[in-house]
């Protein structure tokens, strides 16, 4: 019967326990890199999608459909009239692939006048007597995605012209992304 020495058994133990040690902090050490890495490529999907939100602003903001345009030269506005006109006869399915789950709307916050809450479009329709008075809100597109998660909102502030009484007001168009 062979006789094993102490020594040898105790420096056996001792290199399993470095290389467990050794283990558990390399365990320790990926763990936390991907951990990080996570968050840095969370907090970069949320850039872009900040990034991919000012696009779509200033893509509906540059829209010729809804831009004021004055003997074929463009303004920095959008007209309400065109607003109207592109809800009753666009097919909102063509702006899907652009838009997809979003909707986008314009707030009018400022005026010479006091305006009532409303939808400007559905208002238009009902009592034009009054346009632009009556409303104070004009849906350019609507498209919320069904049983949502979260909303997220974001917003640039915008010019309105209603050729109707030939003024601007001051509004904000704003975005709303569903997730």
């Amino acid at each position: 019967m062979k006789q094993y020495s102490r020594k040898g058994q105790i420096g056996l133990i001792e290199t399993i326990m470095v290389v467990i040690v050794i283990i558990i902090l390399m365990v320790l050490a990926v763990v936390f890199y991907f951990k990080f890495q996570k968050s840095d490529i969370e907090s970069k999907t949320q850039d872009l999608a900040d990034q991919r939100a000012d696009v779509l602003l200033s893509y509906v903001s540059r829209m010729p459909e809804l831009q004021c345009s004055f003997r074929n030269k463009e303004e920095r506005c959008l007209d309400s009239l065109k607003i109207i006109a592109f809800n009753e006869k666009v097919n909102k399915e063509d702006y899907y692939d652009v838009f997809g789950f979003r909707t986008f709307r314009i707030e009018i916050i400022e005026a010479p006048f006091e305006i009532k809450k409303g939808d400007c479009i559905k208002m238009f329709k009902v009592d034009y007597g009054n346009y632009p008075m009556n409303c104070n809100e004009f849906i350019i597109y609507q498209n919320p995605k069904p049983n949502f998660k979260s909303k997220s909102i974001f917003s640039v502030p915008i010019s309105v012209y209603y050729p109707v009484n030939g003024k601007y007001f001051i509004g904000k168009l704003i975005g709303e992304n569903y997730e």
